[in-house]
């Protein structure tokens, strides 16, 4: 076979890898395939949900465990932003911002309904009122 043919199916192959490897993390299963919590603190996801740098609210699990919020921020000086994540055939997709609303900078301490169909968090900018947005779609 030519060497041409070989090394395009080479680059094919790879990019079709490097492509998946930038659609999902390495996290699989259950809380973000961490240990499931016991009575000792340790930090929860570290470097994906939680740092040492960085300010964050507390994790809010929908019922089904497929789907992670939180508000964090990794500066002081930063408004804190919503960031979410779901589990599709069980591995955990990339961190990214809520955007149910075009800014969700301010807003802090999301928690997702049992019936998954609404999100109730707290103020904007500073504002302390507790506001919600409700799900109509996946």
């Amino acid at each position: 076979m030519p060497m041409k043919p070989i090394f395009f199916y080479v680059i094919l192959i790879l990019s079709a890898f490097s492509c998946k490897s930038h659609e999902f993390t390495d996290l699989y299963g259950d809380y973000l395939g961490q240990t499931p919590p016991g009575e000792t603190p340790v930090i929860f996801a570290p470097g994906m949900v939680s740092d040492s740098f960085m300010q964050h609210s507390s994790t809010s699990f929908s019922s089904d465990g497929n789907e992670v919020y939180w508000a964090s921020r990794k500066d002081p000086k930063e408004k804190i932003f919503v960031s979410y994540m779901k589990r599709i055939n069980n591995r955990w997709t990339k961190p990214q911002a809520f955007e149910p609303f075009p800014d969700s900078s301010g807003c802090f301490d999301p928690f997702i309904t049992n019936n998954g169909k609404r999100l109730y968090f707290a103020g904007r900018g500073n504002d302390a009122d507790i506001y919600y947005v409700d799900r109509e779609k996946d």
